[in-house]
């Protein structure tokens, strides 16, 4: 793939069997994943979090935030309010201009992975590792 290192991200939350409308999570995004909240007893139905990782307000930083996914009255998805929320300060401001970006099926993007199992949620930085 030859995307371009810096070029926006979307994230969407789609619908499999039809019973909601698309839901654009966000238009410029770093990384994104589903989380499964704590404390749920095997089996049972839920709604997942998501954790979104985004651009700061000065370009060097990552904020990472954890919302809740809820259905509005209509039965669509809408993000719901934010269970926790940290800033990751200067991580973006690595220039490793000698180190290639690793390419993935998606060529340089997104170039933060987020990753979640059990209570625990991992936030890679791809070209800073």
């Amino acid at each position: 793939s030859s995307s371009t290192s810096g070029s926006p991200v979307e994230a969407w939350c789609l619908p499999v069997y039809g019973t909601s409308e698309p839901l654009c999570l966000s238009e410029d995004i770093l990384g994104a994943a589903l989380f499964r909240p704590p404390g749920l007893e095997y089996g049972q139905a839920f709604l997942p979090h998501l954790v979104m990782a985004s651009r700061g307000e000065n370009n060097d930083d990552v904020i990472v935030e954890v919302l809740q996914l809820q259905l509005d009255e209509s039965n669509n998805f809408e993000k719901g309010s934010v269970v926790t929320r940290t800033v990751v300060e200067k991580v973006l401001s690595n220039d490793s201009s000698d180190i290639p970006e690793p390419t993935m099926a998606m060529g340089t993007l997104p170039p933060v992975l987020c990753c979640c199992i059990g209570d625990h949620v991992v936030v890679v930085v791809r070209n800073t590792g």
